[in-house]
């Protein structure tokens, strides 16, 4: 068993696709639950089981710890490839192209000012030769600083190859002691030398007598490129990329009917590409299944404590629901268990939204009179971090005021949905406010749920205006999805391992199964 998965492990890493193995408890075929996680997943046994010893279902917490790293390493591999190193070498171009320009443009201006000085004959030689002395010192300063910029460049371009080789290397270690040393070096990359100080020399010519020789022949203009900050920067290449993934119109390609309908929809969590758990106002957790063809699509039911939870399922595929009733988080051990055990409390805090971060960090949304934070729990639910504040210019103010839905990408930035601001708020995995996002009219934007897809773009429906808004990872806006059919109130949302949308209609109770990238 351990050979076969190491040898489909290496297919997986060679060929960037879904390899295949069998469960040696029941002889079900064993899949990666995502491109990047190292973990197999048995959809019969309905759990995860170590790669070495899989019939025990042992996950312990050192391995989880080792597929979240390799999880991390493959993330940020994704971004140096794929919008870093292209920011490089576009970067790289333009520089070349203005090391050709430039010198064409002074020699230019000095044309431009060779014709005013025989216009203008003896009168105005000196200052001829003066803007011509001024110039060339320019030129000289240009050309040192474009190529000090090539240089710095070149270099960071053969660092950051050496990076992806370091990090290809990694993802091939399954020691935990060298994977912990690895540090993260993409926020490194992000931070650019500004491209500036490419200057144009254009003499505009005066002559008019001026009081204040050698001035009276002209001036000297220096003029920048225009949007050249704009365009070269890693945001706006990985904005080109990912529009260039988006279908012209999302499909709908499935419907489901969460019964009865008038309980509505609360929240949904994907459990596999075909079926959702679904909560609404009925105290009833419905597990539904698209491969249901006749009928009731209902798959199983499950008794809570309380109306309208929020809804979240771990890794080891145990579902946790938020109890506003009684503040507090309960866990429903498996999908084939109606066994509730509590597993937090809160004295203050009223519990909302539920996420869980690609280190199985359980996150939830807690709303209170004079607080509200979002807290991170490990995967032994022992706090970790409360995220409350941020921090600009120095002064120190809150972050949420009613944060209702959480979600988090494959960097483990925490994004955030908050009623009363009315806006998508969204920190690093240390808590560090990154940006927020108020729709794109900042008085009728009413953000309801988020959820983040496989490209770490950020899906967000607002079910006052019936609008379905997607971010970028850079909180840039990339476009608002449209269907054939109306999604009317769009409100919970999820996204299965096939990087589809179910997107709940918040009063008809109808699940909608959305495709939106090529």
């Amino acid at each position: 068993m351990a050979a076969n998965v190491s040898q489909a492990q290496t297919a997986l890493s060679e060929s960037g696709q879904f390899s295949k193995c069998t469960c040696q408890s029941c002889n079900a075929e064993l899949t990666y639950q995502n491109s990047c996680c190292k973990k197999w997943f048995c959809r019969t046994c309905n759990k995860y089981g170590r790669v070495q010893d899989h019939p025990n279902h042992d996950l312990c917490y050192s391995e989880t710890e080792s597929d979240f790293l390799h999880n991390k390493i493959y993330a940020e591999n994704t971004e140096l490839k794929k919008n870093v190193k292209p920011f490089y070498k576009r970067a790289l171009e333009y520089i070349s192209k203005e090391q050709s320009d430039i010198p064409q443009c002074f020699k230019t201006a000095k044309e431009h000012i060779d014709i005013c000085e025989h216009l203008l004959h003896k009168q105005v030689a000196f200052a001829a030769r003066y803007f011509k002395n001024v110039l060339e010192e320019k030129e000289r300063q240009q050309m040192t600083h474009i190529s000090n910029l090539r240089k710095i460049f070149e270099k960071r371009l053969d660092e950051l190859e050496e990076t992806l080789q370091e990090n290809c290397k990694l993802l091939n270690v399954q020691d935990l002691t060298k994977l912990c040393k690895f540090q993260s070096s993409v926020d490194r990359w992000r931070t650019n030398t500004d491209l500036t100080g490419f200057e144009k020399p254009i003499f505009k010519p005066n002559l008019m007598v001026h009081e204040n020789s050698p001035h009276f022949l002209g001036n000297i203009i220096y003029e920048e490129p225009q949007n050249c900050s704009n365009q070269l920067n890693i945001p706006t290449i990985n904005l080109e990329n990912i529009q260039n993934r988006f279908l012209r119109q999302a499909n709908v390609v499935d419907v489901l009917q969460r019964r009865p309908p008038e309980h509505g929809l609360c929240d949904v969590t994907c459990v596999e590409s075909q079926r959702i758990l679904t909560s609404g106002q009925d105290k009833r957790l419905h597990l539904l299944d698209l491969s249901i063809q006749d009928g009731d699509s209902i798959l199983q039911t499950y008794k809570v404590s309380c109306e309208s939870p929020h809804i979240a399922m771990s890794e080891s595929r145990a579902v946790f629901y938020s109890d506003k009733r009684d503040k507090t988080i309960k866990q429903i051990e498996s999908l084939d268990s109606n066994r509730i055990n509590t597993v937090l409390h809160f004295d203050n805090l009223e519990p909302r939204g539920l996420a869980f971060s690609p280190a199985n960090h359980l996150l939830v949304c807690l709303v209170g009179a004079r607080r509200s934070i979002i807290a991170r729990y490990d995967a032994r639910l022992k706090l970790v971090r409360e995220i409350e504040y941020k921090d600009i210019d120095g002064t120190c103010t809150k972050l949420f005021r009613e944060p209702t839905f959480v979600c988090s990408n494959e960097f483990s930035d925490v994004c955030v949905a908050d009623h009363a601001l009315r806006e998508v708020i969204v920190v690093n995995f240390s808590g560090v406010f990154q940006f927020s996002y108020r729709g794109q009219d900042e008085k009728s934007f009413r953000p309801h749920c988020l959820v983040t897809d496989n490209l770490s773009n950020i899906v967000v429906s607002d079910n006052v205006n019936q609008e379905v808004h997607v971010l970028d990872k850079y909180g840039q806006f990339v476009t608002l999805l449209t269907t054939g059919q109306k999604i009317e109130r769009p409100g919970p949302m999820s996204i299965n391992d096939e990087g589809k949308l179910w997107i709940g209609e918040s009063v008809s109770g109808k699940i909608k199964v959305l495709k939106y990238l090529d």
